[in-house]
């Protein structure tokens, strides 16, 4: 693994020994939601079972099991075999804040109806809180069981 690779990752990441891990619990916690809910996406996105990715980047399916239940964080090595098997940039899995371009910033919150899901809705927020406010909102998007339907 290049020293490149240690470099795309934000300095407070946490890793499974807990080294440079944040010192909020639910700051930690937002972070492996926003890394397990990319890599799912992904993966699905691909039509890739857990056991294919575990496969495509050198990995025991079990590790892809356990990222995407939110039970450990992968080790970082481990990312970014699972980032270049699905084809992205380390980046993209782990930024917990995406940046929008501010020339064509959307509106701050966009509401729209899912079409064909009836009470189901698409949710687009854009707007600055704190550390605080984006976990509970993480934490309430992943208590909604609309995903799994």
């Amino acid at each position: 693994m290049s020293g490149s690779d240690h470099e795309e990752f934000p300095s407070d990441w946490p890793v499974d020994n807990g080294a440079g891990a944040p010192s909020f619990p639910e700051v930690k916690a937002a972070k492996l939601q926003v890394l397990a809910l990319r890599v799912r996406e992904r993966r699905i996105g691909l039509g890739w079972s857990q056991a294919e990715l575990g496969r495509r980047a050198e990995l025991n399916r079990n590790v892809i099991n356990t990222l995407e239940r939110r039970t450990s964080f992968p080790r970082r090595e481990n990312v970014v075999r699972i980032a270049k098997a699905l084809g992205v940039a380390v980046p993209h899995l782990t930024n917990a804040f995406v940046h929008e371009d501010l020339r064509r910033a959307p509106a701050a919150l966009s509401i729209t109806e899912a079409s064909g899901q009836p009470n189901v809705v698409l949710l687009q927020i854009h707007r600055r809180v704190s550390t605080s406010t984006a976990a509970k909102v993480v934490a309430l998007l992943s208590e909604d069981s609309t995903e799994a339907a």
